[in-house]
């Protein structure tokens, strides 16, 4: 008897609780609220998303790591040195000189520099000098040192920067964009894609978002299967691997402009103009490959990922950092490659994260940022030969890590392109359009568009489709939709998960924004792999849903994962897009991370 009580009481509950909302909606419809109006461009949004979205291309997206790679990932081991291989010599900018340490600790020291010159046919000795403890570099960066004193001897090669005539700018070419006074700092990574900068650079990765708060185009995706270095042609050329005719690099063109410009790597494995497939004819005015040449005979006494007693992408920011300092005054442009840590082995990449993190804060901290744009970037993610793959895995092979971080003053001076720029984050994007994006900041009013690559700053089409982007067909992690499958069973399900997700991430800032209530889910349409990755197995199913929240009827596109094993749905809170009511979230507008899913309580704060 007391429980028919209590379900008696429940139903009543259920009912008075539907008669107030039908009254509400009632209310709000019999007048001119101004939800009258949300509610009907609500609903006519709906109906226009239901017909725009059939051809969009839904580019690969970190929804979250896959089972098979989480499973291979592991704490690379820390790295160690030979302490005892101590450098007798530092090179700091031009000047290469014997550490006073070892003029106090060791009886007549004398030493002879032998510059190295890169050539066409190989290294050819430059300058010489003996019988000195400092030099001045003169033809080239790298030197050659062999010292002795009374009871010891030392050798070692080192890099420094030799003086440079300061470029000037083609006057014919020079563009109206006068105001562009920054520099261009690009760190590449060798076969790491999102996931993999996500789990194994968790602290530079943190770093990147949260402090300096710079954006991941989550949709970035590579153009053609490649190995080794020709992967970067597309970005360095904006032309395929399989093209071949003459072309000008990203250095000239910033070269032209007036730009100090520098490549480096960290390996002479890349041997990047080398490549049969790059064809250089104009090399940027800082190149070492020399130095990694003339090392490779000395790894073997060397402990791994070692030169001596420094870490070899110690050496690969240490030079960064100089090259900064050296020009100083000057507009520079420095693209550097690593990939000696991740090209064979990504559980190995974790050795840099510390260093890496480090790095960074010395360039914010001595205000490098403050006029140069960050770009750190992946080439491809890394290829699983080893295991079957599946659908997750094959996306993480195709979506490389790419980040932006601008100077304020850029988003000062160019807000539309910055708006643009933030509008594009989740659009397929590709290494033609980071070339062209370089381009666009280089000359903006005579800015040579193309029919496939789009610069950043540009509006890129939300329904852009692999062929428009000159992707290959097996290298599209395009997503599309399949319309005829019945999904209404997971409605339920979902509104429960969306609401819960959306309220524990606005849970901090609860005094001024509003629980959210999920009225109605509406257009559910699962997502398929293209022809391209239909081979392949898939551990979850990809769904795309239209949420409307109240208060504020507000539009949201989430993009979830629906793991068949656990019968569980996730979503990263990148992957819910709102889609109406911007004006209802400006309380929260200096919370980046629940700026979008906020309704401000208080309407009247406009």
């Amino acid at each position: 008897m007391a429980l028919f009580k209590i379900r008696k009481k429940c139903v009543i509950l259920v009912i008075l609780s539907i008669f107030i909302l039908v009254c509400n909606i009632i209310l709000i419809t019999t007048s001119e609220h101004p939800q009258l109006v949300q509610l009907r461009e609500t609903l006519s949004r709906i109906s226009t998303l239901n017909f725009k979205l059939v051809e969009k291309c839904f580019p690969v997206r970190a929804l979250s790591v896959p089972y098979e790679f989480s499973s291979l990932l592991r704490k690379g081991p820390a790295l160690k040195c030979d302490a005892r291989q101590f450098d007798w010599v530092i090179c700091e900018k031009s000047i290469c000189f014997v550490k006073d340490i070892i003029l106090i600790e060791e009886k007549n020291v004398s030493c002879t520099f032998i510059e190295a010159i890169l050539t066409d046919d190989g290294i050819r000795d430059g300058p010489l000098k003996t019988d000195v403890v400092t030099y001045v570099l003169v033809e080239s960066d790298v030197v050659r040192i062999y010292c002795k004193s009374d009871a010891k001897t030392w050798s070692s090669i080192l890099v420094g920067f030799r003086d440079v005539a300061p470029p000037y700018p083609d006057k014919t070419n020079f563009s109206s964009f006068l105001n562009f006074r920054n520099n261009v700092l690009i760190l590449g990574f060798a076969s790491v894609s999102t996931n993999t900068f996500v789990n194994k650079l968790p602290l530079t990765y943190e770093y990147l978002t949260k402090i300096l708060q710079g954006d991941v185009i989550r949709g970035y995706n590579v153009v053609e299967e490649r190995s080794g270095i020709s992967t970067l042609i597309p970005f360095l050329r904006r032309q395929s691997a399989r093209e071949t005719y003459p072309y000008t690099s990203i250095w000239n063109k910033f070269k032209s402009k007036g730009f100090v410009t520098a490549y480096l790597e960290d390996s002479a494995l890349w041997d990047l103009f080398d490549d049969s497939l790059i064809n250089w004819y104009d090399q940027p005015h800082h190149y070492i490959k020399q130095y990694y040449l003339l090392t490779k005979g000395k790894i073997r006494s060397w402990y791994p990922f070692c030169s001596g007693s420094e870490p070899r992408h110690q050496i690969w920011m240490n030079y960064i950092q100089n090259f900064f300092t050296v020009y100083e005054s000057r507009q520079k442009f420095l693209f550097s490659f690593q990939g000696e840590l991740s090209y064979f082995n990504y559980n190995k990449l974790d050795v840099i994260d510390e260093d890496l993190l480090n790095f960074l804060k010395m360039l914010e901290e001595r205000k490098i940022l403050d006029n140069t744009l960050l770009i750190i970037m992946s080439d491809k993610g890394y290829k699983f030969s080893s295991i079957s793959p599946t659908i997750e895995m094959k996306r993480e092979e195709l979506s490389p890590f790419l980040y932006f971080r601008f100077p304020k003053e850029f988003m000062k001076l160019y807000p539309s392109y910055f708006q643009n720029f933030q509008d594009n984050i989740n659009k397929l994007v590709t290494p033609y359009d980071l070339h062209v994006t370089l381009e666009h900041i280089l000359q903006p009013i005579r800015f040579s568009k193309s029919d496939f690559a789009i610069s950043l700053f540009d509006h890129i089409p939300q329904e852009r489709s692999c062929s428009e982007a000159q992707i290959d067909l097996g290298s599209c992690g395009c997503m599309i939709r399949q319309t005829d499958v019945n999904l209404t069973s997971h409605e339920l399900q979902i509104k429960i998960f969306l609401e819960s997700t959306l309220n524990n991430i606005t849970q901090p800032l609860r005094d001024i924004c509003a629980t959210l209530i999920i009225l109605s889910v509406t257009n559910l349409i699962q997502l398929i792999p293209n022809t391209g990755l239909s081979k392949y197995s898939m551990e979850s199913n990809l769904i795309i849903a239209i949420a409307t929240t109240y208060p504020g009827y507000t539009l949201y596109e989430a993009s979830l994962a629906y793991n068949k094993n656990t019968r569980t749905f996730s979503v990263d809170p990148n992957d819910i897009i709102p889609v109406s009511n911007e004006f209802q979230r400006k309380c929260a507008e200096n919370y980046t991370t629940v700026h979008k899913f906020c309704y401000c309580k208080n309407q009247n704060f406009q």
